[in-house]
């Protein structure tokens, strides 16, 4: 990639791969009718099920904002990173979006990821799953994605109440998956008028039963306290880390990280693999810390 940016109107979205399978996903390359624009795990305007938001701007680049406790990362995956964009590629404002990622027994989850997003007006918060390899399924607050060997529940905490709504999309290009090519994606939205969104993922594995998802105090996204099982994780502001006796504040040094991570960071894309399980949050620039291995790219 060039200074310029990424090359697609993805900023800020994330991709979740686990448990043998794709949880979270893009929307494919721009073939088609270019729907990858359509396909994104970010936030929208206006209902991105129904309208296509033609509108879009390649190459904008976003900040890693610098608080307290992020950016950091812990040897056994977890870590937290706030990442802004002025105006997204999909030309919502003042778009921050604060990601907490946990892999210990204390949630009683296999991984929680927790991501905070505030906006002025990306009133839709978009996630895709390929159609046929996962199942979704909702319930009241919160929606199920079933891969082959595990699960994903998502938990909408703000706003609340909340009205999720799901359906079908061809991809802009086809996912690839054990030889065999799928050409739609399953997305579930979720509605909030102030642009705001709070939504707490969990991971288990096949049989296992998913921890629950409260809130402990707070308002709104920027004052917030969550209990995932017995993990506590705390938001101020922009700043988003573990509770009291659980501080995530730990190494970020990158002697250490070249010679213990199992991970791999693109300097303009943010991707870090963690095992089997592999996040990435896209669109920001990552020119601090410099690229410390050659990037592992993923299919879309």
């Amino acid at each position: 990639r060039t200074p310029g940016g990424h090359a697609g109107p993805d900023g800020l979205s994330f991709r979740l791969n686990g448990m043998g399978g794709p949880f979270a996903v893009g929307g494919g390359h721009a073939g088609g009718e270019n729907m990858l624009r359509r396909l994104l795990n970010t936030l929208y305007i206006e209902d991105p099920g129904t309208n296509d938001p033609s509108d879009v701007a390649v190459g904008r680049q976003g900040e890693v904002v610098h608080t307290a406790h992020t950016p950091q990362l812990k040897p056994d995956g977890s870590g937290a990173l706030v990442g802004h964009m002025k105006t997204t590629n999909l030309n919502v404002s003042d778009h921050t979006r604060r990601v907490l990622s946990n892999f210990s027994a204390v949630s009683g989850a296999t991984a929680v990821f927790v991501i905070a997003d505030t906006s002025d007006n990306g009133h839709y918060w978009h996630y895709n799953a390929v159609d046929e390899i996962n199942t979704i399924t909702i319930e009241d607050n919160s929606f199920t994605v079933t891969g082959p060997h595990g699960s994903l529940r998502a938990t909408v905490l703000y706003p609340s109440p909340v009205n999720l709504q799901q359906g079908i999309l061809q991809r802009g290009s086809d996912f690839f998956f054990n030889g065999n090519r799928y050409s739609s994606n399953s997305f579930v939205n979720s509605f909030s008028d102030d642009g705001d969104h709070l939504v707490v993922m969990t991971v288990v594995e096949e049989g296992e039963t998913h921890p629950s998802v409260r809130s402990i105090s707070g308002h709104g996204v920027v004052d917030h306290r969550i209990a995932i099982g017995d993990l506590q994780v705390v938001i101020e502001d922009d700043d988003i880390r573990l509770g009291e006796g659980l501080s995530t504040r730990s190494i970020f040094m990158q002697p250490l990280l070249e010679t213990l991570m199992p991970w791999v960071w693109k300097s303009d894309r943010g991707f870090m693999e963690i095992q089997d399980l592999q996040t990435i949050i896209t669109g920001l620039d990552f020119r601090e810390p410099t690229i410390l291995k050659p990037s592992i790219k993923s299919d879309s």
